[in-house]
């Protein structure tokens, strides 16, 4: 056979440098090293124990790859590397994606370290990332489906990663029906809407046409919305509801 062209040789190697920072780095989730996983749609990487409570929560909120068994595009491992530099406002403790995921999490709520019972790592990923209870306070406040196209298209063009994760996560943040009786911004704005669709495909626009690496980075992110289904699941009638407190669960032997 003939030789392997140096761009994909070069390419390739990037990857597992990629590949290898990423799957060392400690779970987003619970702290456990290494991590070995990731979510593609939220920049976050996971412990095998976190990654299983990802995938209960379904695609259309996490899309959960192996770092070290699935191969993946070199944009997104870029991107997800890139999100690790990420920093919180005023030089807040979390950093990386968790800058935006638990940029304000309740003092009375308990992160799940690697040796918590499995359903205290459930609770807590619900909350992080089904519900969203730890974004920057008043994050979307008032804000309807317009207003998150303009912001997600100005972050794309401007490379501002943190800030495209923001939109992207108040998008399809449950709240309740405003005072006239209007959606709340999940059922308004959120994946399987058109107006997320839209949203999505204006910052996607903006990104190309932008081009620099940052945009490039934000446009890695914005590809694994586009591909999400068009409606969301049918809700299971025997499922469970989501947890409307955010206390963490007693640990055993707690009265």
């Amino acid at each position: 056979g003939g030789e392997v062209p140096e761009a994909a040789v070069a390419s390739e190697m990037e990857e597992d440098v990629h590949q290898s920072l990423l799957a060392a780095a400690p779970c987003d989730d619970c702290g456990a090293s290494p991590a070995r996983w990731c979510s593609i749609s939220l920049g976050v990487v996971l412990c095998p124990d976190c990654a299983g409570c990802h995938r209960s929560l379904g695609t259309h909120v996490s899309k959960v790859r192996s770092l070290t068994l699935d191969r993946m595009e070199t944009s997104i491992l870029a991107a997800l590397a890139h999100a690790r530099d990420l920093q919180g406002e005023g030089g807040g403790a979390a950093v990386g994606p968790n800058a935006v995921y638990e940029a304000c999490v309740p003092a009375s709520v308990v992160k799940p370290s690697p040796s918590s019972a499995r359903e205290q790592k459930e609770l807590w990923i619900r909350l992080k990332y089904e519900l969203k209870e730890f974004l920057p306070p008043g994050s979307a406040s008032g804000a309807g489906p317009q207003e998150f196209k303009v912001e997600l298209a100005k972050a794309a063009g401007a490379g501002d990663l943190a800030t495209l994760l923001l939109v992207l996560a108040c998008m399809s943040k449950p709240s309740a029906p405003g005072p006239a009786g209007e959606a709340g911004a999940a059922e308004a704005s959120g994946p399987g809407t058109q107006a997320y669709a839209d949203a999505v495909d204006e910052a996607t626009r903006a990104a190309e046409i932008a081009g620099s690496m940052a945009a490039l980075h934000c446009l890695a992110f914005l590809r694994q919305h586009r591909s999400r289904p068009s409606l969301l699941p049918a809700a299971d009638p025997g499922a469970p509801p989501p947890p409307t407190a955010i206390e963490a669960p007693a640990a055993a032997g707690e009265t």
